[in-house]
């Protein structure tokens, strides 16, 4: 996430997505290192021409005015859609020792209803199209008893988009658990995604017994099952997809989606977990790029932060940081694109890329060349093995 600032630069993402802006950043580090060693050697007495380093620089900065220029150019051609659609992303900022206990759900279900109501009371403002509650926002099923209807009557008026637990018994009366997606419509259960990349050992266990680090609450499932497919929600005219937490790093899932016809990605996520600022920044800094790479606007609710609109062109249309407590509410900025070049090769220039490192290397393997004996700080040169 390191070019998540540079404007123009990124647009190359739905090109060759992050790993395009990647080989720039490679070249560019290859090209200074390539001019520290000429210059090393020169300073060893070694009669080093410059014309290699002076080649490499020429075509970096080539490739970056390139860059810079199509991301220039493809700004411009980025128009919005005539049509609108209102979202609202509540953030709760609920702490994870209040999670997965029964004794709590209540206090967490008013916390983020209470949002809510607030949010539908404001007469002055027309109400949103959707309103979305992150990840694991609810830890009860929307069939309890107890916390169910008062969950599904908030639907009674605006579509309400809810990160829960959903529970099924398979062919062998087992019953199995899901972390799940819930699209709620007056008042009634309208459609359900299930996540389908779990996070190891907090949502399933590669080692079994030995991965298991104690239950976090009475309502906490322990191991989930994995989703079987992607799914749209009919929303306002608008297709939704919906991503869960860490799916947003996997840019096939929202490949899928945009292919299955998509107009906008819903991701709910849960970053309360993270120690310090630094996962959070980055799990939100990928999201970003998941909007360019389909040109699609995203919507990121999360329960301690980062809660975003994010453009087609990356653009920050709203957000709450990390703690903050409220509800972000934003014009969707939607968009007439078509599925983009990285949309429908994926990573194929990554692959070729690793392709041709490895053959350079298999090559320069068979014509002798190893690391040279002589070293200048952390700086090694490489030179054809003399023959005996």
């Amino acid at each position: 996430d390191a070019q998540v600032d540079a404007i123009r630069l990124r647009q190359v993402a739905d090109l060759f997505g992050v790993c395009g802006l990647s080989f720039l950043i490679a070249l560019g580090n290859g090209v200074i290192a390539e001019g520290i060693a000429s210059a090393a050697a020169r300073w060893q007495g070694v009669r080093a021409s410059w014309r290699p380093a002076a080649a490499s620089a020429s075509a970096f900065l080539v490739l970056l005015a390139c860059a810079v220029g199509y991301g220039t150019w493809r700004l411009g051609t980025l128009a919005g859609s005539s049509s609108s659609f209102e979202v609202a992303a509540v953030q709760g900022a609920v702490q994870p020792e209040l999670r997965w206990k029964r004794s709590q759900a209540g206090r967490v279900l008013r916390r983020y209803g209470g949002l809510t109501r607030d949010l539908l009371l404001r007469s002055e403002l027309p109400r949103p199209d959707l309103i979305i509650w992150p990840e694991n926002a609810v830890q009860t099923l929307a069939d309890d008893p107890v916390y169910g209807p008062p969950l599904l009557r908030l639907s009674s008026d605006v579509p309400l988009l809810v990160g829960a637990p959903r529970s099924e018994s398979d062919g062998n009366r087992r019953r199995a658990a899901f972390n799940s997606a819930l699209l709620l419509v007056d008042g009634e259960l309208r459609g359900h995604y299930d996540k389908r990349r779990l996070l190891p050992f907090s949502e399933t266990r590669p080692l079994g017994d030995l991965g298991v680090f104690g239950s976090r609450g009475d309502l906490d499932p322990d191991v989930y099952s994995p989703g079987s497919k992607g799914v749209l929600f009919e929303v306002a005219d608008q297709r939704v997809a919906p991503l869960i937490c860490m799916e947003a790093l996997y840019p096939d899932l929202a490949h899928e989606a945009v292919e299955s016809g998509a107009t906008i990605l819903a991701v709910l996520s849960n970053d309360s977990w993270f120690l310090g600022h630094g996962g959070a920044d980055q799990h939100a800094a990928m999201v970003v790029f998941r909007a360019i790479e389909i040109r699609r606007p995203v919507i990121r609710a999360t329960t301690t932060g980062i809660s975003a609109v994010i453009g087609p062109a990356g653009s920050i249309v709203g957000f709450l940081g990390e703690d903050e407590r409220g509800v972000l509410r934003a014009e969707v900025p939607l968009t007439d694109e078509g599925l983009t070049l990285y949309a429908r090769i994926g990573d194929a220039f990554a692959i070729l890329c690793a392709l041709a490192v490895a053959a350079a290397v298999g090559v320069a393997w068979r014509r002798g060349f190893r690391p040279a004996q002589t070293r200048i700080g952390s700086v090694a040169s490489y030179r054809p093995r003399e023959s005996a």
